[in-house]
């Protein structure tokens, strides 16, 4: 069994499990999935990073113990790697804030015709 496999199954297990709490706490459909989406964005396994910026996970490795010198090439790399993640990360957390808006509105709306 790999690493990576082991890491992404664990990712996929946490995920599960973050489900199951949202439907305790009864999340609608849309936020769930909105929240899903985020969270898939701000996880990054070192593997994934790797495959983003095209270089080996054990080349990552070597530079992050230091036993490889950083190219130039290896930094421009990974601050474009970077600076797209951010951009990714925003639209996620953009949209989930215009899921969590309809979610309270929805609320609010049943709040309402109940009371």
């Amino acid at each position: 069994m790999s690493r990576i496999w082991l890491k992404r199954s664990l990712r996929a297990a946490n995920l599960a499990l973050l489900m199951k709490r949202a439907d305790i706490l009864h999340m609608s459909k849309a936020l769930e999935s909105g929240f899903r989406k985020a969270l898939e964005a701000a996880i990054a396994l070192p593997s994934d990073v790797a495959a983003g910026i095209g270089k080996a996970y054990r080349t990552l490795q070597a530079y992050r113990d230091g036993s490889r010198a950083v190219t130039l090439d290896s930094a421009k790399a990974l601050s474009r790697y970077l600076r797209k993640r951010a951009a990714h990360m925003l639209k996620a957390a953009d949209a989930l804030d215009r899921t969590i808006t309809r979610e309270e509105a929805t609320r609010e709306t049943k709040t309402k015709a109940k009371g």
